[in-house]
């Protein structure tokens, strides 16, 4: 039933659209069981809902297959993961990415805190791999550029497991389990979508740091990690920690947001040097609010989703605000971080969960 009301959603989005300009995102629920489809219009800037659909259950982390045929959704609080309602374990974080290149599977990590496993699902969802037990709390992946290396994030101990992913992947291919010094509560991990480097946010101390990869995409420990600081370490930002982080389709800029319970945030921009992946230049600064109407409290949760499509643009998905907005990089960096559009589901009292894009 569920995966008919999805394949229904893809043609809802396939008969609406007939020119690049929209673009399509789907955004599930913290809480509740809903699943929204948002459509963006990159020429007039704007972000409208255009459909509500009732899935499995909540499903704060969407991924879309490469053929675009399925969705999975991961819920934490009871440890599913489901396309939908396929799959149950007793984990209690669960963590998806999409395989764009062949053959496109799902990847992800499932945690119960202290053990941890890897795992692999088929496009169609009926196969499944998964890796040898970790031993610790993994809860952030990421792929290498051309996606034959997973990186495996322990959010606790800094370690960081490189997985080799082949053609007919086995998940026992861990070439390096290695130590990043100096850093504590590293809760991401992304690479650049085109070179060979890796950016970690440690939310202990509101840092962006950068680590190199050789070209065969395992960890150069001839070189030493960079440093930078996302806010200041001062009295103004004590009670803010960074949450999230993304790179730009167009690998031209570096998103971090940063968060504090009384519903504000801090989102700050990187320019990044698009043949090094370095950071070049001084960040922007923007104080974001989600447009929802509902006040964050002591418990909030937003995420950042750059595009499929190049563009300087991001999505930007707030709970239990209620909110998706969309941020990009006005005609230069001398106009600043603007909205391009945003969407009040603040009516949902378990929206909204991280955005994933469709087109």
């Amino acid at each position: 039933m569920h995966s008919f009301v999805f394949l229904f959603l893809l043609i809802l989005v396939f008969t609406k659209v007939s020119q690049c300009t929209l673009h399509h995102i789907f955004v599930g629920t913290v809480n509740g069981t809903s699943l929204y489809t948002l459509e963006f219009n990159d020429i007039a800037r704007s972000l409208e809902m255009v459909f509500n659909s009732s899935g499995a259950g909540a499903h704060p982390i969407l991924a879309i297959t490469r053929n675009k045929l399925w969705a999975f959704g991961s819920r934490s609080l009871d440890g599913t993961i489901s396309r939908y309602g396929n799959t149950t374990s007793n984990f209690k974080s669960i963590q998806l990415l999409a395989q764009t290149e062949r053959p496109g599977c799902i990847f992800g990590a499932a945690s119960s805190g202290t053990c941890s496993t890897i795992f692999a699902l088929s496009p169609s969802g009926f196969q499944t791999l998964r890796s040898d037990a970790v031993h610790g709390d993994i809860r952030s992946i990421a792929f290498s550029p051309n996606q034959r290396h997973l990186y495996a994030l322990d959010i606790h101990t800094s370690l960081l497991l490189n997985y080799y992913i082949s053609d007919a992947p086995s998940l026992q291919d861990l070439l390096d389990v290695d130590v990043l010094p100096e850093l504590s509560g590293t809760i991401k991990v992304i690479s650049h979508p085109k070179l060979h480097k890796l950016y970690l946010v440690a939310q202990n101390t509101n840092e962006l740091v950068t680590v190199p990869m050789l070209y065969n995409d395992r960890r150069d420990i001839a070189v030493n990690l960079t440093h930078h600081e996302v806010l200041s370490k001062n009295d103004t930002y004590i009670h803010f920690f960074t949450s999230s982080i993304a790179i730009s389709s167009s690998a031209s800029y570096l998103w971090a947001l940063s968060q504090s319970s009384n519903n504000n945030n801090i989102i700050t921009v990187y320019p990044l040097n698009t043949t090094t992946g370095d950071i070049v230049d001084e960040p922007l600064w923007f104080n974001w609010t989600p447009r929802g109407g509902k006040a964050g409290g002591s418990f909030q949760t937003s995420f950042i989703a750059p595009t499929p499509f190049e563009s300087d643009f991001v999505a930007v998905t707030s709970f239990p605000a209620g909110s998706v907005e969309i941020l990009g990089i006005g005609g230069n960096r001398m106009h600043g971080i603007q909205s391009l559009g945003s969407v009040d589901a603040s009516v949902d009292e378990g929206c909204c969960g991280e955005a994933a894009w469709f087109d």
